[in-house]
């Protein structure tokens, strides 16, 4: 391959692309996120609650509560370098499952002999990789365990170069993570990139016939959330697999001032652009704003190593509602239930995910159950008595979950319908003379 000579683009292909500058190849992952994660200085092992977590800790996946997508792009370098970062993920029964993005690139690099010909050709490099993310509680195979989440990303690496230079290269990897969250003030994290060896196939496979070896830092966090407030705080400390690399430290916080508005900061520890040994911590500043289902995050770093050069990032996500399925039935026909009488029991069963410490319902009378947890169904379960001073009519029930680390969700379920008599029809409670079968209308709530 030809020598190139344009010392801006060379120093930005050393800065953040070029695998030559360590014994190991960067990867792309690493970086992903958006602009609340990089707000915070990227001190995020421990917090990993939202689509982050698939690039920085797959375990914070299983405390996700409903679907979420995000997305992020910027340029830098007079807008030869491009990154590209987005993510998707979604509870299920069976554990959150995720889908990650990252891409980045540069162009127009310059292929010349000399530096001073005019005729040259030119090239550009990308590096990409594809994500597919897992994260459950432990508690779904052991009750003792609820509080312990794990997590693994599945990665397919692209990357290579385009234009005059053609070469290629593929690789496939994994991470893996757990989250620990022993109190609603504060949880502990650790994650591992690329677990897998270049010798078994984990490296990136160039077609010159060339292997190289992904990094492998372990990160290690620590995040606190005091109960009934509105602040958290992390610290991440980032080990590298080269001993060449310095240690990473990232600490940073956020703070919510009101229902749609957050503020963040924090600082994050990178590898300086001129030195593979060196620190260079960069201070970062973040706001948030949220309206109904839509996010919009903002983040500010100026990078110490490449001051000339301070960025500025924006980010956009979407989120979907918690409760999708919220239904009446009966319990032996498992039929909808048209309506609920007055002196009529309704029993009450939650299933919602394994990271929950506490489930209350508000019924329509005002008064708050208090459910209790079966560890045999997986579900919490309660009973209300329909008074007789409710007014006939549709009426909703308030569900009030509480998570390990004292984040509180509520939400409301599909209206129920209360007859003011029996006379109007609908499902009826009915016992037979031996008391042995009921037909039972019951709430029944799925996260």
């Amino acid at each position: 391959m030809k020598t190139f000579k344009c010392s801006l683009i060379a120093f930005a292909l050393i800065a953040v692309l070029s695998p030559a500058a360590f014994a190991e190849a960067d990867d792309p992952a690493q970086n992903g996120g958006d602009a609340r994660l990089l707000g915070m200085g990227e001190a995020y092992t421990a917090v990993c609650d939202d689509t982050n977590a698939i690039f920085v800790n797959p375990a914070g996946l299983a405390t996700l509560k409903k679907f979420e997508m995000t997305g992020m792009y910027y340029t830098r370098v007079f807008n030869t370098y491009y990154y590209l970062t987005a993510a998707g993920a979604m509870p299920t029964p069976y554990g959150n499952i995720g889908i990650g993005y990252v891409g980045s690139g540069i162009g127009d690099i310059i292929e010349t002999e000399d530096a001073s010909d005019t005729d040259y050709d030119t090239f550009g490099y990308y590096d990409n990789v594809i994500m597919a993310s897992y994260g459950t509680s432990l508690g779904q195979f052991d009750e003792n365990y609820r509080r312990v989440f794990v997590g693994t990303s599945a990665k397919l690496f692209f990357r290579g170069f385009a234009d005059s230079v053609t070469n290629s290269g593929f690789g496939i990897n994994f991470d893996v993570g757990l989250k620990y969250v022993p109190s609603n003030w504060y949880s502990f994290g650790i994650a591992k990139s690329n677990i897998l060896p270049g010798f078994l196939g984990g490296g990136i496979m160039w077609d010159t016939g060339r292997t190289e070896q992904l990094t492998s830092p372990t990160r290690l966090g620590v995040s606190i959330h005091p109960e009934e407030s509105e602040y958290i705080g992390s610290f991440d400390v980032v080990l590298p697999s080269d001993p060449r690399r310095p240690v990473l430290y990232n600490l940073g916080g956020e703070f919510k001032l009101e229902d749609r508005i957050v503020v963040r900061a924090g600082f994050a520890g990178n590898v300086d652009a001129k030195s593979s040994s060196r620190l260079s911590l960069d201070p970062s500043l973040g706001i948030g704003f949220t309206y109904e289902n839509f996010m919009l995050n903002y983040a500010f770093r100026p990078y110490f190593a490449d001051s000339a050069h301070p960025t500025h990032y924006i980010s956009i996500g979407f989120d979907g509602d918690i409760g999708k399925i919220i239904r009446i039935e009966s319990e032996t026909e498992k039929e909808p239930v048209s309506g609920l009488y007055k002196g009529d029991v309704l029993p009450i069963k939650v299933r919602v995910p394994y990271d929950i410490e506490s489930v209350v319902t508000v019924m329509p009378d005002g008064r708050e159950i208090e459910l209790t947890y079966d560890t045999v169904d997986k579900t919490w379960f309660g009973s209300w008595k329909v008074g007789g001073d409710i007014a006939a009519g549709l009426h909703e029930v308030r569900v009030i979950a509480t998570d390990y680390e004292g984040n509180k969700i509520v939400t409301n379920t599909k209206p129920i319908y209360i007859d003011s008599s029996r006379a109007s029809g609908g499902l009826v409670l009915r016992n037979t003379p031996g008391g042995s079968s009921w037909e039972k209308p019951y709430l029944n709530y799925l996260f």
